[in-house]
Formats: structure tokens, C-alpha cells, sequence
């Protein structure tokens, strides 16, 4: 794991990016309703985890399909979001 300094540059990094740019229009509508219903968050080492698929090749809307809609997408995506390093 990094430092405190290093996890700082990081985070100031990823602050200045948009990662909405990422994401297709169904996403973006998924995303934005999921904010505005006020859901929570995936607690991180799920979030890990899901993220994981993502990187494998799965897109979120498929993550979804296989863990039986137990997460909206929309929180899959704040999800990814989230943890992406880049």
C-alpha cells in the first residue's frame, strides 16, 4: 500500500478528472437516477470485487445480470467509478 502522500496525489489526481466521460448514455441515466434515489454505497470490499469483473471484460450492465439484480446499476457503476485507477 502507498503512503499518505502518494494516496493523496492519487485521490487529487482522480478528483480532477471527470469520470462521467467513461460512461455510455444508458449508464449515465443509471448513474444519475441511482444518485437522485439516494442509495448507498457498496461497501469497498465488495466494490473491489465487482470492479474486478469489470476489469476481466464484463461490462456493468452484465455484473448486474449475474449477481441477480441484487445491486441497481446504477450503484455498480458509483462502484466503478469509485475504485478505477485509471
Amino acid at each position: 500500500m502507498g503512503t499518505e502522500e502518494e494516496i493523496s496525489s492519487i485521490q487529487r489526481v482522480e478528483d480532477t478528472e471527470d469520470p462521467i466521460k467513461y460512461l455510455s448514455g444508458r449508464e449515465i441515466k443509471a448513474y444519475t437516477k441511482w444518485k437522485k434515489d439516494a442509495i448507498d454505497h457498496l461497501p469497498l470490499a465488495l466494490a473491489l470485487k465487482l470492479y474486478e469483473l469489470f476489469l476481466n471484460g464484463y461490462q456493468c450492465e452484465e455484473i448486474c445480470r449475474i449477481n441477480g439484480d441484487r445491486f441497481p446499476l446504477g450503484q455498480l457503476i458509483d462502484a466503478r467509478l469509485r475504485v478505477r485507477v485509471g
